[in-house]
């Protein structure tokens, strides 16, 4: 098995490269598996959807009952597994963090979230996630959108990522991403908070 991960780095020269060792693994035992935050477009959705030749899972934090097993082990004054949940999302990077400094929200984690996500996003859905983090619950699309000056429908690939949520009673974000956008303060969140609040 050839395990790559972060394959959406790759360049277009990587993505022929992918799609060498893609008939590589249909001509051998050789398996695949790639490990993206978003789909990558070197190989064909039929062979997901109709061929069963590619399988797209994806990939969620880690569940309470794991983050409860993780911190067990941990010592000191630790955060409760339900807070640390709802400050990190489970994700394990927040969590190996905490393990090595005692720190929840630790400086390595918030720039992972900054390089890695909200760096990646166009100004206007980075703009409705911090719009939408500084709701104390989830808010309904219409009002939402009409907060940020939003046509149309929510985004769709911020959804296929779980960085914004449709729940029942509204939208609303990751956790992890919502804990970072909430340290920034000032003029423009009191300014969020009024335009969901109009």
């Amino acid at each position: 098995m050839v395990v790559i991960d972060d394959a959406h780095h790759l360049t277009e020269q990587g993505g022929a490269f992918y799609g060498a060792l893609l008939s590589l693994a249909e001509k051998t035992p050789v398996r695949l598996l790639f490990i993206s935050r978003r789909t990558m477009d070197f190989y064909d959705q039929r062979d997901v959807h109709t061929r069963d030749v590619m399988r797209e899972l994806p990939l969620e934090g880690l569940p309470l009952d794991v983050v409860e097993r993780w911190l067990a082990d941990l010592t000191g004054d630790i955060a409760s597994p339900e807070d640390v949940l709802a400050r990190t999302g489970g994700h394990p990077l927040a969590l190996e963090l905490l393990e090595l400094y005692g720190d929840v929200v630790h400086g390595d984690w918030l720039r992972f979230l900054d390089q890695e996500i909200l760096s990646a996003l166009p100004e206007g859905e980075r703009e409705l996630l911090a719009t939408l983090a500084s709701a104390d619950a989830p808010v309904p699309w219409s009002r939402l959108a009409e907060a940020v000056g939003w046509e149309g429908l929510p985004p769709q690939h911020l959804m296929d990522h779980g960085l914004l949520l449709d729940l029942n009673d509204g939208m609303w974000l990751h956790e992890a991403l919502r804990e970072r956008l909430l340290r920034e303060v000032g003029e423009a969140q009191d300014a969020r908070r009024a335009a969901l609040e109009g």
